[in-house]
């Protein structure tokens, strides 16, 4: 069944109404705005009225969704973000390295990846040793599978971290600790992050998140405003104005200003000053 037959719309007899009794019908289902949007375009994409223009830019239409807007808004998760220190002192705390069990060394090195890089929980599960460069004073991270933002001829680069002169806060040091202590563990598995009790197994999207949340609430983060996603956000933000913005977007892996600034970029709660740690590993 096509498009057309399934809307019911006649691309050669287009009518308004049609449009509108569609478009009604996916708001009753319960679908918000963005969806409703995203079903007008790719109907206004190949269905046009009689004057050639295309249906989805009809006044009645564009007054149509203008009210879903009003009545079921797309609005950001976040109006602010939190303060990247409070957790950075939290994390510095777990310190020295030898003295922290394998658990709370996998939360550090996987919360400090997160603020460092801007990364999805999506790209830090995929990381594999096998495409991993380390020395002693530094990483290199490279990603060898499909993220959300790849496309063809566009995948994130290589992420390049210095080690950094405060210990406590140095990813490659959390780093090469993390791997001596799994070394023993992992067997066959290459993927960075195993579970901290046997069978020691790779560990899934879904529990990289709950570490992520578990470091937020230890750190005091408000897990009722705040979920493991807005890492991205917070780390990001946090670096605005002292970081050109191209390292951001590159570093992240935006391609556009555009989407950084609208999504993700947001003013930090109680106004507090960003930790140099962070700052100087972008």
């Amino acid at each position: 069944m096509s498009f057309c037959q399934q809307f019911q719309i006649d691309p050669f007899k287009p009518v308004i109404s049609d449009m509108l009794n569609f478009l009604t019908g996916l708001h009753k289902q319960g679908l918000g705005y963005s969806a409703i949007n995203t079903a007008k375009s790719a109907i206004s994409s190949f269905v046009f009225l009689i004057s050639n223009i295309q249906i989805g830019t009809n006044i009645l239409v564009k007054q149509f969704m203008k009210g879903i807007f009003n009545e079921r808004p797309t609005l950001p998760r976040y109006n602010v973000t939190w303060d990247v220190s409070t957790v950075l002192h939290y994390l510095a705390s777990l310190y020295p390295l030898n003295n922290i069990s394998l658990k709370f060394l996998g939360y550090k090195l996987l919360m400090l990846l997160a603020l460092t890089t801007g990364q999805r929980v999506q790209t830090l599960y995929l990381l594999d040793i096998r495409n991993i460069v380390y020395t002693e004073n530094y990483i290199k991270l490279r990603i060898g599978d499909l993220l959300k933002q790849s496309k063809a001829g566009k995948h994130l680069q290589e992420l390049y971290i210095e080690a950094y002169n405060d210990p406590s806060l140095c990813v490659v040091s959390t780093f090469n600790a993390y791997l001596q202590q799994t070394e023993e563990y992992r067997g066959s598995t290459t993927q960075l992050f195993i579970s901290f009790q046997k069978p020691f197994k790779a560990v899934t999207k879904s529990t990289l998140s709950h570490w992520i949340k578990s470091v937020l609430g230890q750190a005091g983060i408000d897990l009722n405003s705040f979920r493991p996603h807005s890492t991205r956000s917070a780390s990001t933000s946090a670096v605005v104005g002292r970081v050109p913005i191209d390292t951001i977007l590159r570093t992240a892996g935006w391609t556009k200003d555009c989407v950084f600034r609208k999504f993700y970029k947001r003013n930090i709660t109680n106004d507090s000053s960003f930790s140099t740690a962070v700052l100087n590993t972008l």
